[in-house]
């Protein structure tokens, strides 16, 4: 004996259903999860290249050691180079 047809469209539209679903929800998780990765980017695009305000570099050694001439030298280049203070 055979399925009554109409039986198998229910059963059809029912699987149907349940796809789209999934499909619906897995869209959306996923447009979800790229529109919080990528809002650091658009925060980031909206930045200065350069600072507004001046840079301190704070080194955590006594003056005239061998760290605080690197870290003078290292500040003198960042200035020239881009940042402006």
């Amino acid at each position: 004996m055979l399925p009554n047809p109409e039986m198998l469209n229910e059963f059809d539209s029912r699987d149907q259903r349940e796809k789209m679903m999934r499909t619906k929800k897995r869209l959306a998780a996923t447009s979800l999860a790229f529109l919080l990765a990528s809002l650091p980017v658009f925060n980031a695009a909206a930045q200065d290249r350069s600072p507004s305000k001046p840079v301190r570099m704070i080194v955590p050694f006594s003056a005239g050691s061998q760290t605080d001439a690197v870290a003078r030298a290292a500040n003198a280049n960042v200035r020239a180079s881009q940042w402006r203070s």
